[in-house]
């Protein structure tokens, strides 16, 4: 029997509770960071345990419609593509109950301004329309009191296709109805994932493991997601003992009792769901790499690379005004209401203090607003000045030893932001309800181990001397489940196993 843990990183992360989401009747701002559950016309959204598509236990989501033009929906925090590649959106689906039903599933998609509904383009027609996956009774056939893998695609701008490749598929791999395959406009650089279920019906329906996958090799394929939960997937590497010795072994198959069984991973996952940047500090030449979406930086002439780090190598950076490392302003990086900055430190020969700065946001033309992550404290300062901070100065740091810190703010309201800052993956202190001028906007570089010196519109400002290793930014809440994925009882965790 084959050891199954969940190790899979495209898993779109849901509620697993009701604290987790906010519900509302209104449209849901394109800003927001955080998990909506949008319902009108009577319609419901709950949480509970079922027996899912393998025979095991899952907490699913369950929509109920009552009546005609009843809706709901989960909107996911927005995420950014590149309208160059093809994606798949796919989960299990499964309808609880009988009544009239238009089964609608669609993307929702944001332009390049960051603000505009863009609808998606047909693939077999090239016109632009809403952009249903599902939209039609005749699937009832099929989900009505049956699991199905509901698989939807969307292609490259421009893309000439051959197949059709959406559909729905049952547990034993048929495919039982073919649904539409779409294609991203030019403008496209941003997506909310919004299924609609149900949609001027009456019906019930479960929900399991939504995921959206960039198609380019190293996603599971059709077979992989019938065949196992896919939040299960094989070891990459492992070891084994071969006459007293233990031996790298890459395959994810054991035989036991005769008969070949499949070998699985007992890592434990953390979704890269709104991961704007992860910087892992190991290049031992040219740019300061970002290995998720290519936002690479460049590094002043005071740093040391190759330096032995909690996650292989890392940089000293030295407390001139060239020990930094800048990540220019992206478009990536702005008009979220969650901001989550995740980094790991070391101060060698003194113990840190919230003089230690690890990463800046600092405004171009302006000190405001801004967001720095510091040994012992997060801030946010809107564009007039006024802001709040969260400090654990009372901690007992020690000298020479590697410490993962964490800032995480949103954005509530135009007169409150919570702060919170957390050490080794544990909560240590929260500040909010500050009376603001500005909307929650940081616009400017991220600098790491320094500032940019926004009085005098260029170069930096030092802080102090110190390693730092694998700095990430994210666009949503780290839990602290997840978090402890990341601290991972001090040994840190690479970015290609998360």
């Amino acid at each position: 029997m084959p050891l199954l843990v969940n190790v899979d990183p495209n898993l779109i992360y849901y509620p697993q509770s009701s604290d987790d989401f906010t519900v509302t009747s209104a449209q849901p701002s394109f800003a927001d960071g955080t998990f909506i559950a949008y319902l009108f016309g009577g319609a419901t959204l709950n949480l509970g345990n079922v027996t899912g598509p393998f025979g095991e236990t899952a907490n699913a989501m369950k929509w109920a419609g009552t009546a005609t033009n009843s809706r709901c929906y989960i909107r996911h925090p927005r995420q950014y593509i590149d309208n160059t590649k093809t994606y798949r959106v796919s989960f299990w689906l499964r309808k609880n109950a009988n009544g009239t039903i238009v089964n609608r599933v669609y993307f929702q998609n944001i332009g390049s301004d960051g603000t505009s509904t863009i609808n998606l383009v047909k693939t077999s027609t090239k016109v632009a329309g809403t952009s249903y996956f599902l939209s039609n009774a005749n699937a009832d056939t099929y989900i009505d009191g049956n699991w199905q893998l509901m698989v939807g695609y969307i292609h490259p701008y421009g893309y000439v296709p051959t197949t059709n490749d959406s559909a729905l598929y049952a547990t034993n791999g048929t495919k039982n109805f073919t649904l539409v395959d779409w294609q991203w406009d030019s403008q496209h650089t941003e997506y909310f994932f919004n299924p609609i279920l149900p949609y001027n019906g009456e019906a019930e329906y479960y929900v399991l493991y939504p995921r959206f996958d960039l198609v380019d090799g190293t996603e599971p394929t059709i077979n992989n997601m019938i065949e196992r939960p896919p939040s299960w997937r094989p070891v990459v590497s492992a070891k084994i003992n071969i006459g007293d010795t233990w031996k790298s072994i890459s395959t994810g198959f054991i035989n036991v009792g005769d008969s070949w069984k499949q070998f699985w991973s007992s890592a434990t996952p953390i979704s890269k769901t709104s991961l704007i940047g992860c910087w892992e500090l190991d290049d031992s030449t040219g740019t300061c790499v970002d290995a998720h979406n290519g936002y690479n930086g460049t590094y002043g002439s005071g740093v040391t690379r190759n330096q032995t780090g909690v996650i292989n190598d890392c940089v000293l950076f030295d407390n001139t005004v060239n020990g930094y490392a800048e990540i220019a302003n992206r478009a990536a990086f702005n008009n979220s209401k969650t901001i989550t900055i995740n980094a790991w430190f070391k101060k060698v020969g003194t113990a840190p203090s919230s003089s230690d700065l690890i990463v800046s946001n600092y405004g171009e033309t302006n000190y405001y607003p801004y967001i720095e992550l510091r040994a012992s404290l997060a801030s946010f300062y809107d564009g007039a000045g006024t802001g709040t901070q969260a400090n654990s100065n009372n901690y007992a740091y020690s000298a020479d030893t590697w410490y993962m810190v964490t800032a995480q703010l949103t954005y509530v309201s135009t007169n409150t932001c919570n702060v919170k800052f957390y050490i080794n993956g544990d909560l240590r202190t929260t500040s909010s309800n500050f009376t603001t001028t500005a909307t929650f906007n940081p616009a400017g570089p991220y600098s790491f181990n320094a500032y940019w010196n926004a009085g005098s519109g260029s170069g930096h400002i030092a802080t102090t001397q110190k390693y730092i290793d694998q700095v990430s930014l994210w666009h949503r809440a780290l839990s602290e489940t997840e978090l402890g994925v990341l601290y991972n009882s001090g040994a840190g965790r690479a970015y290609s196993s998360w």
